[in-house]
């Protein structure tokens, strides 16, 4: 009955963590409110305590949560449309409780298993965002962001799927792929080339960069670590994906130029804007405020910017920020005699520059569970 109920509870939270946007759509259209949603996280959080948990943080998961919780934590007094802290704020709670899950799951039911029920709701949410673009299904709340993309909309040549945001999708794809390269060291059955076939799909609703090189440099970073035979067919997997995707969308084309990637959809110019305020005050930032105002050259954008250093650093100064490194190189000493996940930490410090997933959405605590826990013997660790 206790492992019926953690597995249940772990099957709410995948639906959380793939539906959560678009479930709260249907439910403001059916119920003018967050119920459904909460229905599902509350069943969640009852099934889990009575699986009767017995979770064991470490000391470097602990100083995750608690430097995470602090920084949210500060925005009420920094942000003064406090729902927008709630709103991260829940998140928080919820991505804590996906972390606990997780945890217990792979101690109580095992590693391999988690990945392969993961994958196969990667599965499921891939055909549901197929059927959402193409049947179309329509959308109950497409413009999440005032004219950058508008979800359900056929002009429109990047896809939210069953999400409120392409570059959600994309990071959706990036954690699919992380799951998909652990579950790769040991099996390669059908949830593994159909969760591959996943991660070519998202790639070409999201058009996302940040997904598509990512998951490139993290193939061309464990070519320098893994045999001969395999560097030669990882290589040939990163120039494969890269160019398939080319080849099906040409429209990933402009978003491949030289003046597309440098300027990153205006990022550059937004993170500029962001370095006045560091300027101000370099050593302890301005607080976390979610309704600032970067705005440079004609260009305005309120709310965190695209890049989890500059969001820590324009917050919290050189201290926030060296407090923030220091995380991330504590879980490189704990993991770098794990070459695998020494490459996929090295991948979401890459993707640190142009999303900041770190708060924004449960990435972060999908991640770590894979790499704060044994895993037994990687075929790519020395």
């Amino acid at each position: 009955m206790r492992k019926i109920s953690l597995i249940l509870s772990l099957l709410l939270m995948y639906v959380i963590f793939f539906f959560d946007s678009y479930v709260f759509e249907l439910s403001q259209e059916y119920f003018s409110n967050g119920f459904l949603l909460n229905v599902i996280r509350g069943a969640a959080v009852l099934f889990f305590l009575l699986s009767l948990p017995k979770v064991r943080l470490n000391i470097l998961a602990s100083f995750f949560i608690i430097y995470i919780f602090m920084y949210i934590l500060s925005s009420y007094y920094f942000t003064q449309n406090i729902e927008t802290s709630n709103y991260y704020f829940y998140n928080f709670i919820f991505g804590v409780l996906l972390f606990c899950v997780l945890s217990e799951a792979i101690n109580r039911i095992g590693y391999y298993y988690i990945i392969r029920l993961f994958l196969i709701m990667s599965i499921i949410f891939t055909i549901i965002s197929l059927l959402i673009e193409f049947i179309p299904i329509s959308r109950y709340i497409t413009d999440y962001n005032k004219g950058l993309f508008i979800c359900g909309q056929s002009w429109n040549i990047r896809k939210c799927g069953a999400t409120n945001n392409p570059n959600a999708l994309g990071m959706i794809g990036f954690v699919i792929f992380i799951y998909l390269i652990h579950y790769g060291d040991r099996y390669k059955d059908k949830f593994y080339y159909l969760a591959c076939s996943c991660i070519l799909i998202i790639a070409l609703l999201s058009l996302s960069r940040s997904f598509i090189l990512a998951v490139i440099i993290y193939m061309l970073i464990i070519t320098m670590f893994s045999s001969i035979s395999s560097k030669l067919k990882l290589f040939l997997l990163s120039i494969v994906l890269f160019f398939l995707v080319l080849y099906l969308n040409p429209d990933v084309l402009d978003r491949f130029t030289l003046n597309s990637l440098s300027s990153g959809s205006g990022r550059s110019t937004i993170f500029k804007s962001a370095f006045e305020y560091i300027a101000s005050s370099p050593v302890f930032g301005n607080g976390l405020n979610f309704n600032r105002d970067y705005n440079l050259n004609g260009i305005s954008w309120v709310g965190l910017i695209d890049n989890a250093y500059l969001n820590v650093f324009v917050s919290y100064g050189v201290v926030g920020l060296m407090l923030f490194l220091s995380l991330f190189g504590a879980l490189y000493l704990k993991i770098k005699t794990h070459i695998n996940k020494v490459v996929i930490l090295s991948s979401i410090m890459f993707v640190f520059f142009v999303e900041d997933f770190f708060i924004k959405t449960y990435f972060m605590w999908m991640v770590l569970p894979l790499l704060l826990n044994d895993d037994g013997n990687n075929k790519y660790d020395s």
